[in-house]
């Protein structure tokens, strides 16, 4: 289920079409009144940046640790597509906190941007709670293939001791 969501997110033609459709509407029929006050940008700020501070940590843990996900990813070629996704997020999340930062004379152009901005951002956080769920499976998965793996590994050596100990006697 998570596979089939992720897939429908993955393009950027749905993020594509949000904006056009989030446009279209502002445009036309003035529907999106946003507007923030100083104490939510600022909590925004605050969030986003965290979230840049997740999106760097998991980059990092991608790309030193191995563990089972990372070998599966490898595995699959879909690292450097993972890797690009969080560096386009980041590079989008900051863009969005560039824009939160700019207080004075701020247009009714530039609230749908921001607004506009707020829900990709918030559908790109969304892919990456999929993705990391994912990779949470993932590893799951394999860290129980590797511990049977090993059971049977170990019973293995134990049936030979047991083999050796009967003909020595």
């Amino acid at each position: 289920m998570l596979k089939k969501i992720y897939k429908f997110l993955e393009s950027s033609l749905f993020e594509v079409s949000i904006i056009i459709i989030l446009i279209f509407l502002d445009y036309f029929f003035k529907i999106i009144d946003f507007k923030l006050e100083k104490v939510e940008k600022d909590r925004l700020i605050y969030f986003y940046s965290i979230l840049v501070g997740i999106y760097t940590t998991t980059i990092t843990l991608i790309g030193t640790t191995i563990i089972s996900v990372t070998k599966e990813l490898l595995s699959k070629r879909i690292d450097k597509k993972i890797i690009n996704f969080l560096l386009f997020v980041i590079i989008e999340t900051l863009i969005f906190i560039l824009l939160l930062i700019k207080d004075e004379n701020v247009t009714d152009f530039h609230n749908l941007i921001i607004f506009t901005f707020l829900v990709v951002t918030l559908i790109s956080f969304i892919k990456f709670i999929i993705i990391l769920t994912l990779m949470f499976k993932t590893n799951m998965n394999a860290m129980v293939r590797e511990i049977d793996s090993k059971v049977k590994y170990e019973e293995k050596i134990v049936v030979t001791l047991e083999n050796i100990e009967k003909k020595i006697k």
